[in-house]
């Protein structure tokens, strides 16, 4: 999720030619400038925006707990375990649960826990970050964002690279540890 930056009362806007137009007519017609008219329309419609902002929020908070719709991209067990436990927990506590999960399911052979930590807490940032791009790009009100879809498929699309990416680093560094173990038994 994209995270609040702090508020300095200044907002720079880009807005597509037509839209800027239309928008200083109805400020010329109004006896406003185009500061104020803005101001207004965000005044009427923050508290519809903020509505929709918590139903959100409740529902992926439920989803999240329920543990439905659950995508873990990998089938390795230790982190399949790893992602159940902590979707169930706030923020704050899910690194220190993944590494007790991550403790308790720790096979021989398995990759260092901390190394194990952060490829599970990473992966999950990012296939949550892709979870919600995908329901934004799913969602019935996208229509209002047209200008930004195209980034967000761009987003999709790099998500899903990043994630791939992860799992084959992952799996490259897990045969690299096994080769070596095998070349010290034979010596």
């Amino acid at each position: 999720m994209a995270k609040p930056k702090r508020a300095t009362g200044q907002i720079t806007v880009r807005c597509g030619v037509e839209s800027h137009q239309q928008l200083l007519d109805i400020a010329a017609a109004l006896g406003a400038d185009l500061t104020g008219l803005v101001n207004q329309m965000i005044r009427e419609s923050l508290p519809r925006y903020a509505k929709r902002a918590e139903e959100e929020n409740a529902r992926l908070v439920a989803t999240r707990l329920s543990g439905e719709k659950l995508h873990v991209p990998t089938n390795e067990p230790v982190i399949v375990q790893m992602f159940l436990a902590a979707r169930k927990e706030p923020d704050h506590r899910q690194a220190g649960v993944m590494e007790e999960v991550a403790r308790r399911f720790q096979q021989p052979g398995d990759p260092p826990l901390g190394e194990t930590v952060r490829f599970a807490t990473t992966l999950m940032e990012k296939q949550e970050a892709l979870d919600a791009t995908r329901r934004i790009l799913n969602a019935p009100w996208r229509w209002s964002m047209v200008p930004t879809l195209s980034a967000l498929t761009q987003s999709e699309k790099q998500l899903k690279l990043e994630i791939e990416g992860l799992i084959r680093e992952r799996e490259e560094r897990r045969a690299h540890r096994d080769a070596s173990k095998q070349s010290r038994k034979k010596n």
